[in-house]
């Protein structure tokens, strides 16, 4: 099954990728969906837009299920492979109750296949125990199953792109640098908002240190800034910061931080460099 989202999806300017309208897929069988609400934006892993949406039944799955575990649904090839969404999109997918052992169908969970690990990882989801179905959020495209039983875990993100000294500093009330390193090459983009959701230009340049300037913020308002670091895998790692400039001076900032994951080692950093900064600037 497949659906053109060509004419939903800007190509270009400030907001290329993102959704202007809702798109739905379901899959041949009406047991694997995908919703994409509007204002979600979708690209490539090259910076491109997606122009249609897939959703396919292979015969099998990419790979065996981990020993003891077992796959309670078909599998199903989300595409384009290699697409990611920001915020994550909402799946649904059916799963047979006679394959699920019993007193097990409220711990089922979705895996997606991914290439570069070799391996089923878990997402989580959401058991509807009286329709059979699971839902869940996920960010990327690739190949997706129930499984009952846990799939393998996604390796650290310590050792991908996860995202550390974080420096963010306001200039004159209408512009921010924001400094940011990953352990592994990566590259850079910035999703900010105080209402209305912009993005800095995605630069596909691999590299561990990272450096954004944003322009044009409205003195007084608060901003939530994402940082968004991709690896050549695929493999994404964001982190979330909110500041507020409620006097227009940079002394009256306030600032969180927070990430999957994120150890407080990473927040007490992110706080010890926004202080640091803040003395230069005062």
């Amino acid at each position: 099954m497949s659906v053109d989202v060509s004419g939903d999806v800007i190509q270009s300017g400030e907001f290329i990728g993102k959704f202007t309208a809702p798109v739905t897929l379901s899959s041949s069988d009406d047991k694997g969906s995908v919703t994409i609400p509007a204002g979600t934006t979708g690209t490539m892993s090259d910076g491109k837009t997606i122009s249609s949406i897939t959703v396919a039944l292979p015969e099998e799955p990419p790979s065996a299920p981990p020993t003891g575990e077992n796959i309670v649904s078909s599998p199903y090839e989300f595409g384009p492979s290699g697409a990611h969404f920001s915020p994550p999109i909402t799946m649904t997918i059916s799963y047979d109750p006679a394959k699920v052992a019993p007193g097990t169908e409220s711990s089922l969970v979705v895996a997606y296949y991914s290439l570069s690990d070799a391996q089923w990882i878990t997402v989580g989801g959401v058991v509807d125990t009286a329709n059979h179905t699971i839902t869940v959020l996920v960010d990327h495209f690739t190949a997706f199953a129930v499984f009952e039983g846990a799939a393998a875990t996604a390796p650290p993100q310590t050792a991908r792109t996860f995202i550390s000294n974080i420096s963010l500093v306001r200039l004159n009330g209408t512009g921010a640098d924001i400094s940011w390193t990953t352990g592994a090459p990566s590259g850079t983009q910035v999703e900010y908002w105080a209402g209305l959701h912009q993005f800095t230009p995605l630069d596909d340049a691999m590299v561990m240190e990272h450096s954004v300037h944003i322009s044009g913020l409205e003195p007084g308002s608060v901003y939530t800034f994402k940082l968004m670091s991709r690896d050549s895998d695929g493999n994404l790692n964001t982190l979330v910061l909110s500041a507020s400039d409620t006097s227009g001076t940079i002394s009256q900032w306030l600032i969180w931080g927070w990430a999957a994951g994120i150890p407080a080692a990473v927040l007490l950093t992110l706080l010890a460099s926004w202080k640091h900064k803040r003395r230069e600037m005062l």
